[in-house]
């Protein structure tokens, strides 16, 4: 039985079986070495001679056992000694500056009558020969330069011996005249009458092989866009209709929302081709290079019809003529409006789409019927839009049976479909580094010699991880813990622009607010789980709530919790953010807000000290610039249609200081008092803010309880019982850094029933007895009035008890 050879790369004598079983025949034993170094990085490094070796004496082995299986094979001849021609590459010199120098300073040779070539006369007498002195063509070969013909027909039986193509060469090598020409060098290059004007470098048409069931998360816009790019999936029909079709959409929303992969799916779904730019690469240096770009890009697209023409990030190129700084400016703009026109008049089967994030900064000649005759707005993605994607995503990729996507999509607020395709990848990459991982940890080293021990140049160690038939059953699956460590390193992109998302506050921290929750639940919570169920009964437009009560109750803490409870982003405003000393920012900034807030939806706006921003106006404050805010923010709350799946929660402690718009129906819909609370509410404070005792670890001794119906806490809000947990933690640290030094060992800190009445000795209620009592009446007053009556009312009978509107 013949001996088996001894291979040190134990994986190249299957790969060599796998290539001959699909090639078979003759097979080139070089063409072989090529095609391994080739396809495996590894053998790419190793010296060819030697690797040669190795693989004729592998293929003489794979050939044997080939022919076992009934797969004959042979080699061609091929000398392994020395250097065989095939490794001798002949390089083409490209460097054109160095061979024009050096024929500039060459000594010309005396020209003979022999050697003179006369050229056809319908050569274009401004080719160029580089090279060659005194226009000496006879002898010019590839090597030393091109001919550059610039007429659009060539003489038959001259052939153009260029294998580039440029412009003109003239302009890279001043001094040089044509060939045969006594003239003194020109400072600047001559450019002939027959020169055509260098055109814009337009990308050629792809056909994306992305469809609608790649997008996710918006399937009312791809349902509409079903019903209107019909004409692309039959373009003969386009003909008989008499009239016109919406042929020019403009897309926007936030950066990486999916704008791009849309129009790519319009084209990819109708199997149409897609002409995409940037609008950025339509922009020329030269005046009048922008608009005979657009024009030759619509031209294009005209004679690729039936297609889809994409212009990405057009705010570029239709910016505000008002606003503009330059004349280019504008006339690009008038262009590409005329140039969108005439392409609508020629009636072809071209779809043109525009993508931008910044809308309102589009020329107002654009957004009319005619131009862009649809907009579709795309928002950041809610929690079933999130699953949507993530599914789109996932489509081929193994999950493990502990990954929910839908707990995904829960822990994600935020993340739009460029964020979430960032996770899946970061998610791959910890998958592959925890797999690597395990296997190192059984893993065999194996020595690869680079190169014959002998000559000592190089002893190349690997560790091998995996056998070749591991790698063929590789499998990557993505397990929870791999999402979980991906998530810490991705940054949605709501939170790039400021916006806090879903807040990690839940009522289990607050504590002694049952009946608010309650409340709120029936007008917030329970309306963005069951939608359906209030629009049939209907109840189609977002509550506002108005908190009321003194400072420290938990009024902040609520409309977090809120937010986390129903699962949706928390816009947090405080008052004075929104002004600003400038005419007309204020009121912009209240426009902003609450559409970066339909961007968000389903969202929550809380506005902290409405009072600030929306005080009462006086008959003789209509050119007051609070009032102006004051007008533009009821304007905004009255938009009931704008206000879908937007919640606004304002929280005051001064009700008197409100206008009475403000409170009407339709605006603040419930007013919900967040007063002090009492024994069994402080109770259950305490438990909260010591997480029921185990931050701080408090010792036997201590009965929140008893603490909580002390009547020493009597009139504590909930700010006031957090600063009595802080004393006594401050006091039990203080005690003990007193009792020990700095290098010595400490046990876990534990607060005792000492420490709490050190607390009481220094902690007093925030809210004295006079507002007390007023606020107690505001309290009944509210509980006697609905939130659908007027403030006027409210107002009129707080007069009799004692004004307790005036909150001190």
């Amino acid at each position: 039985m013949p001996k088996t050879p001894y291979f040190l790369d134990e994986r190249l004598v299957p790969r060599i079986k796998q290539i001959l079983k699909g090639q078979g025949g003759r097979v080139n034993i070089s063409t072989l070495t090529e095609q391994l170094q080739t396809q495996h990085s590894e053998y790419a490094r190793r010296k060819k001679n030697i690797f040669l070796k190795s693989v004729e004496k592998g293929f003489a082995f794979a050939a044997k056992e080939l022919k076992k299986e009934g797969i004959h094979v042979s080699s061609h001849d091929t000398s392994s000694g020395s250097d065989t021609e095939s490794e001798v590459v002949e390089y083409e010199d490209k460097n054109i500056m160095n061979q024009m120098i050096s024929n500039m300073y060459r000594q010309p040779k005396p020209n003979l009558p022999s050697e003179t070539v006369q050229h056809p006369a319908s050569v274009n007498s401004h080719a160029l020969e580089m090279g060659l002195p005194n226009g000496d063509s006879s002898k010019a070969t590839p090597a030393q330069g091109w001919f550059i013909d610039r007429s659009k027909v060539n003489s038959p039986g001259t052939p153009v011996k260029a294998e580039k193509t440029s412009e003109t060469l003239k302009s890279n090598k001043k001094g040089l005249t044509d060939s045969g020409s006594n003239e003194k060098p020109s400072k600047r290059p001559r450019y002939s009458a027959d020169v055509p004007r260098k055109k814009t470098k337009i990308r050629q048409v792809v056909f994306p092989n992305v469809t609608f069931a790649n997008v996710g998360g918006n399937s009312s816009i791809l349902q509409h866009l079903e019903e209107r790019c019909q004409f692309l999936e039959y373009p003969e029909l386009l003909p008989k209709i008499r009239g016109d079709l919406p042929k020019c959409f403009l897309i926007h929303g936030p950066t990486g929302c999916g704008k791009t992969l849309l129009a790519h799916a319009i084209a990819g779904e109708y199997r149409v081709p897609l002409l995409a730019m940037t609008a950025t690469e339509l922009v020329g240096g030269i005046s009048g290079d922008s608009e005979a770009n657009i024009r030759e890009l619509f031209d294009q697209a005209a004679e690729a019809a039936p297609c889809v023409l994409l212009i990405d990030d057009v705010d570029a190129i239709a910016i505000k003529r008002e606003t503009a700084s330059k004349g280019m400016e504008s006339r690009v703009v008038t262009q590409l409006s005329n140039s969108m026109d005439e392409l609508r008049s020629k009636n072809l089967p071209v779809l043109m789409v525009c993508a931008t994030n910044r809308p309102n900064t589009l020329d107002e000649a654009f957004r009319r019927t005619g131009r862009f005759d649809i907009e579709y707005a795309m928002r950041f993605p809610n929690r079933d839009a999130r699953k949507s994607i993530l599914e789109a995503l996932c489509k081929e990729v193994t999950l493990a049976d502990n990954v929910s996507l839908s707990e995904i999509a829960d822990l994600t607020p935020g993340y739009v479909g460029c964020d979430l395709k960032t996770l899946i990848s970061i998610t791959n990459a910890c998958a592959l580094n925890r797999i690597i991982a395990e296997h190192k940890r059984d893993g065999r080293t194996l020595i690869d010699i680079d190169s014959d021990i002998g000559s000592g140049e190089c002893l190349f160690i690997k560790e091998i991880l995996f056998t070749q038939e591991e790698i063929d059953k590789f499998e990557v699956k993505l397990l929870k813990s791999d999402f979980q460590k991906a998530m810490t390193e991705v940054k949605p992109t709501a939170k790039q622009e400021d916006v806090l998302l879903v807040p990690n506050i839940t009522w289990d921290d607050i504590g002694g607010l049952e009946n608010i929750r309650k409340k709120l639940n029936l007008c917030i919570m329970e309306r963005t789980k069951r939608p359906e169920l209030y629009q049939s009964i209907g109840m189609t437009s977002a509550a506002g709530v108005l908190l009321v009560g003194p400072p420290g109750c938990g009024k902040t803490s609520v409309a977090r919790a809120v937010a986390n409870e129903a699962g949706i982003n928390f816009l947090y405003i405080k008052g004075a953010e929104l002004l600003n000393k400038y005419v007309g920012e204020s009121e912009k900034n209240v426009r902003d807000l609450f559409k970066r807030a339909s961007s968000l939806a389903p969202c929550v706006i809380f506005f902290d000290e409405i009072d600030s921003i929306c005080p009462r106006r006086s008959s003789g404050s209509e050119e007051n610039s609070t009032s102006r805010v004051t007008n533009q923010l009821l304007l905004e709350m009255s938009g009931l249609e704008q206000r879908n799946e937007v919640y606004v929660i304002a929280a005051t402690n001064r009700l008197d200081r409100l206008d009475k718009a403000f409170l009407r129906p339709g605006r603040m819909d419930k007013i919900i008092y967040v007063g002090l609370p009492n024994p069994e509410g402080r109770v259950e404070i305490l438990k909260a803010l010591t997480k029921n005792g185990s931050r701080p670890k408090l010792a036997n001794d201590v009965d929140l309880e008893k603490i909580g119906k002390d009547k020493r806490c009597d009139g504590f809000s909930g700010a006031d019982l957090g600063n009595l947990v802080q004393v006594a933690r401050e006091a039990c640290l203080e005690e003990i850094i007193e009792s020990t030094e700095a290098s010595s060992a400490w046990q876990v800190p534990v607060v005792n029933n000492a420490h709490f009445e050190v607390s009481f000795q220094s902690v007093r209620p925030s809210v004295d007895a006079e507002s007390k009592r007023n606020y107690e009446a505001v309290r009944r007053l509210l509980e006697k009035k609905t939130s659908k009556k007027d403030l006027a009312e409210l107002e009129a009978d707080s007069k009799t008890e004692s004004n307790p509107m005036e909150i001190h």
